[in-house]
């Protein structure tokens, strides 16, 4: 491995312009209310009490949204929301100034509840299903999605797709994106993963389970990944038309695999409050990262921030800048070989 050290980034000014001009936008096409309970040692087929409880605003790409705002950036979030449910998330993002657009559907949004046991150190998700969404209602998202989108818009597209949606929305968003000349991010699970990936995202960030999934293999030895082969995995998907791939590993950091670079972002040793919306902080932060234009070795390192911020902050409370900037700074970034 060989080590990168670090390098200064662009001009402010040329930064702030660029920030100003590169819009983000992100899509939810499944939100939540999430009800994060915690148990101290919980157990099943017993009565547990409830020590504590939060409502939330939830799903991928709002809590991406949430992510930004807390890094002190700006974005818009989209999706489609649901009765009682989805006025709470409107609410919800009103009172803390980010920006939405959303397409109201009949039903009701769903209620996610997460369990959080801070004793045995675990954590429960039980997951709703989302109200039913037309084809009338997905024309209309889309509608306000693209609305005045123009080749300095960023799109993340992540999560679950919701009853209803076509398996390979996110292509069919990807595609659109795209011939718009805007940047598009993936981060989704199974069929919208494969499906949208045929699309050419600029950037995807599989976790190393999702990874493993897609390709119907292990990338690990005894619980520790294979960074080689998961470069050379990697590989493959760029050759579909992707830029970027930004692989989470968990504990064990991150990969960054472009054209002839591959970067490996060690892990920072913290002890974890919990793990909820580590993946989309890493997302917020590489969203943030290709607005500014900032250069791989810097993205890597934000990731790796922004993820270990979000495992050290309780519940599901949102990072902040001042512990982003402060993770991001610890971040080692190697370069390797895929021999490895």
């Amino acid at each position: 491995m060989k080590k990168i050290k670090p390098r200064k980034s662009s001009a402010l000014s040329l930064r702030l312009f660029i920030m100003n001009n590169r819009k983000i936008r992100t899509l939810t096409l499944n939100p939540a209310v999430d009800r994060t309970v915690e148990i101290e040692g919980f157990i099943l087929n017993q009565v547990n009490r409830i020590s504590t409880s939060r409502l939330d605003a939830g799903g991928k790409g709002i809590n991406v949204s949430k992510s930004i705002h807390g890094f002190g950036g700006t974005s818009t979030a989209f999706g489609v929301i649901a009765g009682t449910a989805g006025n709470f998330i409107k609410t919800y993002l009103d009172e803390r100034g980010i920006e939405h657009r959303f397409v109201s559907v009949p039903g009701e949004t769903r209620t996610n509840m997460k369990i959080v046991d801070p004793l045995n150190h675990t954590h429960t998700d039980i997951n709703d299903q989302g109200p039913l969404i037309s084809e009338k209602a997905l024309t209309a998202l889309e509608d306000i999605l693209f609305s005045e989108a123009s080749p300095e818009t960023i799109f993340v597209f992540s999560g679950s797709i919701g009853r209803g949606t076509p398996p390979d929305m996110y292509r069919r968003l990807i595609l659109k994106a795209r011939s718009l000349g805007a940047r598009t991010i993936l981060d989704a699970d199974g069929e919208s993963l494969r499906l949208g990936l045929e699309a050419g995202p600029t950037l995807v960030k599989p976790n190393i389970d999702e990874l493993e999934r897609l390709f119907g293999r292990s990338f690990r030895k005894e619980e520790k990944p294979r960074l080689g082969e998961i470069a050379h995995a990697c590989r493959t998907l760029l050759a579909k038309g992707i830029e970027l791939v930004v692989v989470s590993l968990g504990s064990q950091g991150a990969l960054l695999v472009h054209e002839n670079v591959v970067l490996f972002a060690e892990s920072i040793p913290v002890q974890p409050e919990s793990t909820v919306g580590a993946g989309d902080a890493m997302v917020a932060a590489l969203a943030l990262c290709l607005q500014r234009e900032d250069p791989l070795h810097v993205m890597i390192c934000n990731a790796v921030g922004a993820g270990t911020a979000a495992v050290t902050t309780e519940g599901t409370a949102v990072p902040t800048r001042e512990a982003l900037n402060y993770y991001t700074q610890q971040v080692q970034v190697h370069e390797i070989e895929e021999e490895l």
